[in-house]
């Protein structure tokens, strides 16, 4: 691991542990165990560094918002929901961030750069919920789709509800695949998706 992946891996951490306000400079050449100097070299300032953290978290989300099997139709929108649970899982640190952001923004840059991947990831389900629906269907009852299932993914990661490891025993986390098999049943298969298509309006 080279200097600069030491440093990422040290920041991502250190602000999952302490958030971004309470995280220095130094804590994070602490733990990288390497001079402040080199840090301010790779990437300026702490705020660079941390939305560099950030953009991991996009570059994920893009990743699912690419990925499309057109031999799948009909599940165009179950696939979006569990790839984007996957990414979320590999990332969960940055996600826990990502989460924070939601809640109150660290920086203007931080706020930007949220609110643009947040308005993909949506805009993507959108569409994809429109190719699958038999029905032209508003925008506010996709929204309403949309938040009701990802609310419920955040909050299960904000409570840490979510097995992220399998060998692990966690008789109160949640696992990857019940939680999907539960939105699968619950809001797709016979929840909200086809009432939007019986009632469009």
């Amino acid at each position: 691991m080279n200097s600069k992946d030491r440093i990422l891996q040290a920041a991502e951490d250190m602000f999952y542990q302490k958030g971004y306000p309470l995280t220095t400079i130094r804590d994070i050449a602490a733990k990288a165990k390497m001079n402040s100097a080199v840090i301010n070299y790779h990437f300026g300032s702490k705020e660079n560094l941390y939305l560099t953290i950030l953009k991991k978290m996009e570059k994920a989300l893009n990743s699912v918002c690419i990925k499309r099997d057109i031999s799948e139709n009909d599940l165009f929108v179950k696939n979006f929901i569990k790839n984007s649970f996957t990414e979320v899982c590999l990332q969960h640190k940055v996600f826990h961030l990502y989460l924070k952001e939601q809640s109150q923004f660290s920086t203007e840059a931080s706020e930007k750069l949220v609110r643009k991947f947040q308005d993909k990831h949506l805009k993507h389900f959108s569409s994809l919920v429109r190719l699958q629906s038999l029905n032209e269907i508003p925008n506010k009852k996709i929204e309403l789709l949309y938040h009701s299932i990802f609310g419920m993914v955040k909050e299960l990661f904000r409570s840490h509800k979510i097995k992220l490891h399998k060998e692990r025993e966690d008789k109160n986390a949640q696992d990857i695949e019940e939680v999907i098999s539960y939105i699968d049943q619950n809001y797709l298969t016979k929840g909200f998706l086809l009432f939007f298509q019986l009632n469009p309006n």
